[in-house]
């Protein structure tokens, strides 16, 4: 699985499960994200950073000429660091808690519309001590309401 985070709201904007970690499903993710966070791929706003591992879906010819493309700047984690990246491993942990390891999935499918339904409440339902105790959605809500306010 691919996912993509926003760090501020740490709402899930983008996700991919698949049978193969290739670029393109890096690609998929990162495009979902934009799109669900944007409103399209030619919205980018200046200064977009994606921060990533090292691994090679991140390496791979496609998704560097895609992160170019789209003009967004690319961070590299340190090599065995996980805590430069805490925001997504930390919802990786949590969606392997809450979800993967409850269930037994059946098959590729019924593991995909779930995860993908424990994502969307996690979005809107899932209460974080670091955002005050607000969802992701409600947080991101709040702040944009705040910011245009200022």
């Amino acid at each position: 699985m691919v996912g993509v985070l926003d760090a501020g709201s740490r709402e899930c904007v983008g996700a991919r499960l698949a049978h193969h970690g290739r670029a393109i499903e890096a690609i998929d993710a990162l495009e979902q994200g934009i799109v669900q966070r944007y409103g399209g791929l030619r919205q980018v706003p200046a200064g977009l950073r994606l921060r990533h591992k090292n691994g090679s879906i991140f390496l791979a010819q496609l998704f560097v000429g895609t992160a170019q493309q789209l003009a967004i700047t690319r961070e590299f984690i340190l090599r065995d660091s996980p805590e430069y990246n805490g925001v997504i491993e930390r919802f990786f942990r949590t969606l392997k808690q809450e979800c993967v390891w409850l269930h037994h999935f059946e098959s590729f499918e019924e593991a995909e519309r779930i995860i993908m339904d424990w994502i969307a409440r996690y979005n809107t339902e899932r209460q974080h001590s670091a955002l005050g105790y607000l969802t992701p959605r409600a947080w991101r809500e709040q702040f944009y309401q705040l910011s245009q306010a200022a």
